[in-house]
């Protein structure tokens, strides 16, 4: 009697297991998930491209096309020739007028901290704030979206003038970073 209830236990966390969310299973690198054989255009479909004074801008599906959004995402550059290029873009939307100094990246191993180029765009509509600011994305940042796409917990903390704003980056923008580094690859982009 003991070995038949040994074997229905063993059997249904079995099925447990095999049944467990996508959610709680571990995230795909971009390196691994671009093996010999990957579909050449597998993460390119996944995003919309918009054709811009001789470049092709290339977003992921989920990036959000308004400022009076939160948002901390990476798209792509590319001239008909050459190899394409990495940009980053961090958006603040609420109530505070944030006056944004810089945004701190928190992963589950690391920190980083970005600061703008120049003076970020601001403005206001219906008594809300927005700021954001656009950049190359250098190693570091790079280094930081791998380290995001492996990391369980991601925490935004924008940083203002006299307060900051945190926030924990969404599954839709993580998988946004993993598509735009898996394109990147796809249109020819090397790692340095």
């Amino acid at each position: 009697m003991k070995k038949l209830t040994l074997l229905i236990v063993i059997i249904l966390f079995a099925l447990a297991w095999q049944g467990c969310s996508e959610k709680n299973k571990p995230k795909a690198n971009v390196h691994s998930s671009l093996g010999n054989g990957a579909d050449s255009n597998f993460f390119v479909g996944k995003m919309r491209a918009i054709n811009e004074d001789g470049t092709k801008w290339y977003y992921d599906n989920n990036t959000t096309k308004l400022v009076n959004r939160n948002s901390m995402h990476f798209y792509l550059g590319k001239k008909a020739t050459g190899s394409p290029w990495i940009r980053f873009r961090n958006q603040y939307y609420g109530e505070t007028d944030l006056e944004l100094k810089g945004v701190e990246v928190r992963t589950d191993k690391n920190s980083y901290m970005i600061y703008p180029e120049g003076t970020p765009s601001e403005g206001q509509k219906d008594g809300f704030n927005w700021s954001w600011f656009d950049k190359a994305a250098d190693a570091d940042l790079i280094a930081m979206a791998m380290d995001v796409q492996t990391s369980k917990v991601v925490l935004v903390r924008q940083h203002g003038s006299s307060f900051y704003s945190e926030r924990s980056l969404t599954a839709e923008e993580t998988q946004g970073i993993t598509n735009v580094l898996g394109a990147y690859k796809e249109l020819g982009g090397q790692w340095q």
